[in-house]
């Protein structure tokens, strides 16, 4: 299980150790990395999943997308890390600016305060040119009961400076992290908002991304993780490259010392019969801090017009049936309690 603060403290190599306002609030991963349990047990179901005749690639899609944002987020904000590990080139009482070369790249990095908020802009050049590219900017507000914040990456900007560059279009962040002391510890939620335009990954051939997610986590407690996105599905055959609109909805709560966790998805458009959706279901029980646990039930079936189903199969692992607190599971020869995905997204014992 991949344990990813929301909100932990940059630590910069400020004069004498101690902790710059600046530094402190620059971005970094810990702000921007998704806490992904539900979907890494959505995932453990994925060898079941590719043996299947026809399946959309839904779950295991997912989890490649979300696995891969925070890499695609390190591009970049390793190298604000690496910048604020230094002392700023220019201070003052309102912004402090670090600029460094590395591998070809003049990379400069720029904060300014303005009451408490501490927004950023990372710029990068060929080096020697002083042709400044923005490849990142946002903001960040800090508190000890509610810390807020937004980023911007601009991997079309990136490609421009730096060509080996293969991800392209924009990731766009607004994260909040809430302290309760009222709530069941350690009190925290954390809740963020990551929007597609025109992103496509870094060898992907699923196309141009322009979604959402939409994550929330209590940590100890459970999370959830719900996807929207228009993407090329590569089954059914789909040699015209269309894009299907899909939807996916990871939950996950701790129960005891292991995680229950549950992914429902949907799909339709694109080369799908015009009416037809796909329909899946994947949920894993015990699992613990090794991703270790049997498998439960595993669904995916493709629907008509009417709900009726044209074709589908499912499977119950040793793990046994999805754990009863996520809801009614989907039937496979009918639509009667098939995941509404319009209704709110919540996870078990949330607060």
């Amino acid at each position: 299980m991949k344990k990813l603060a929301i909100f932990s403290t940059v630590l910069a190599a400020a004069c004498g150790g101690a902790v710059d306002d600046f530094a402190a609030n620059a971005p970094s991963l810990d702000h921007l990395a998704l806490l992904i349990d539900g979907t890494e047990a959505a995932d453990a179901q994925s060898q079941a999943v590719e043996n299947d005749h026809c399946h959309p690639h839904l779950f295991v899609r997912t989890h490649e997308v979300v696995g891969r944002l925070n890499r695609h987020s390190h591009k970049l904000l390793r190298h604000v890390r690496e910048l604020v590990a230094h002392h700023p080139d220019l201070a003052d009482g309102a912004s402090q600016t670090w600029q460094r070369s590395r591998d070809g790249v003049d990379r400069k990095l720029t904060i300014t305060r303005s009451g408490g908020t501490y927004s950023f802009e990372l710029d990068f050049a060929v080096h020697g040119s002083n042709n400044w590219v923005k490849v990142a900017w946002g903001s960040i507000t800090p508190g000890a009961d509610l810390a807020t914040g937004n980023a911007t990456f601009d991997y079309d900007a990136l490609h421009s400076v730096i060509p080996r560059e293969r991800a392209r279009g924009k990731m766009i962040f607004e994260f909040s992290r809430v302290h309760d002391a009222t709530k069941p510890a350690p009190g925290i939620k954390k809740t963020m908002t990551i929007k597609f335009e025109n992103f496509r990954p870094e060898d992907d051939g699923h196309g141009l991304r322009n979604g959402s997610f939409v994550h929330v986590v209590e940590p100890g407690i459970g999370g959830s993780l719900a996807f929207a996105d228009d993407v090329i599905l590569f089954c059914p055959d789909n040699s015209a490259g269309a894009p299907a609109d899909t939807m996916t909805v990871s939950r996950w709560y701790k129960s005891g010392d292991a995680i229950h966790a549950r992914s429902d998805a949907s799909a339709s458009g694109g080369q799908i019969p015009a009416g037809h959706k796909f329909v899946g279901l994947s949920c894993h029980n015990g699992m613990d801090s090794g991703r270790h646990g049997e498998s439960g039930t595993w669904l995916m079936k493709l629907e008509d017009s009417t709900g009726a189903t044209v074709r589908g199969s499912a499977r119950q692992g040793n793990g046994g049936a999805c754990d009863a607190a996520f809801g009614p599971v989907p039937g496979l020869n009918d639509n009667k309690t098939d995941y509404d995905f319009s209704q709110p997204v919540s996870f078990p014992n949330q607060w």
